[in-house]
Parts: structure tokens; sequence; C-alpha cells
């Protein structure tokens, strides 16, 4: 692949944490995953479409303008889950300290990825443009994350969580959507 506006930043001589620093602040736009040099974009502002989520209450797009897809879910008999069955599961599956050994994530595929960066940058700088489907969403998963704190599962429950404070302050100061054509295939 040969373009100028390409650089293969990984097999470079240049790349350092100094580079990456560099690169970030100095972006339109940042795409990555649920790792550290997301927070370095959320750090300098810049617009974020994460991408292979893989913990949905944890760890959601945080601003207006961000936006996320998630890994494909599995069960063990290599049955798709959607989004919403997955989000409707116990506590258990959500808490990012328990190993969830019946599920299986799948990464996005590389035509999931190029269809979810058009949208995101299709409307990366268009004001309030949130669909109906993606604002569903969003209400079904608070009112879902709300009920975690109810649910009373001896091992396993929100408010046995280590990190449960942080968790809780992390989702409600999360205001960024699932992509309009993640959820139409996954939600609905």
């Amino acid at each position: 692949f040969s373009n100028n506006n390409f650089l293969d930043y990984p097999n470079l001589d240049i790349k350092s944490s100094k580079m990456d620093l560099h690169l970030i602040k100095n972006c339109s736009f940042y795409i990555g995953t649920q790792s550290g040099p997301m927070d370095t974009a959320y750090i300098f502002k810049k617009p974020v479409l994460l991408t292979n989520m893989c913990e949905i209450f944890a760890s959601l797009p945080r601003k207006k303008e961000d936006r996320g897809i998630f890994k494909k879910i599995l069960t063990k008999k290599n049955k798709f889950l959607s989004i919403k069955d997955f989000i409707n599961l116990p506590y258990k599956y959500h808490n990012p300290e328990v190993d969830i050994k019946d599920l299986r994530f799948v990464e996005n595929s590389p035509e999931e990825l190029l269809i979810s960066v058009k949208e995101f940058i299709e409307n990366l700088h268009v004001k309030n443009k949130v669909s109906k489907l993606q604002r569903n969403f969003n209400i079904h998963l608070s009112k879902r994350f709300e009920k975690f704190f109810y649910e009373n599962d001896n091992k396993v429950s929100l408010k046995k969580q280590t990190d449960a404070i942080k968790m809780i302050r992390m989702f409600k100061a999360s205001e960024g959507f699932f992509l309009n054509h993640y959820l139409k295939k996954n939600f609905v």
C-alpha cells in the first residue's frame, strides 16, 4: 500500500512514546480501542471512534461526538448474541473483574471497520446528528445499568465490585453513542 497520506507507524524508526503523543495531539480525530492511548485522545479533546469494544458499561464513548462499535458476541455453540441480549445478561457478564468463559468476543471485520470509519467521518462535524435508534439504545442501556444496582447475586453484583463507584461515574459521564449501522444490525 502506497499513499503519501499513510504512515505505517508501528514499523517506522520514529515510533516512540513522544511521537505517540505528538500524533494524537495533532490528529483531527482518533480511532482506537478501549486501551490507554484512548485516554490520551480524550485529554487532547479529540473526537474518538472506539472499535472492537468489549466492555459496554465500564467504558462507553465519552463525548457527544464520540462513537463506538462492539465486538461480535458468540455463545459456546457459535450462536450470534445481539448486543441487546448481551446487555440483558446478568451483571457478572459485564463485570470487568470476571473472566467470561461461556461467550466469545470476535473482533470487527475489515468491512465493519471501513463502514464505521465512513459513518464516523461523515457525521464528525454535524452537530446533534443522533438517530432515534441511537437514543433508544442509550435509554435501554441506562435502564439496564440501573437494574444492576438492585440485582442480588451472592457471588457477583455491582454492589460487591471493587470499583463500583468508578464504574457508575464512568457510565453516567458517558455521552457518546454506538454507530447507527452497528445498531441497525445488532440492536433492533
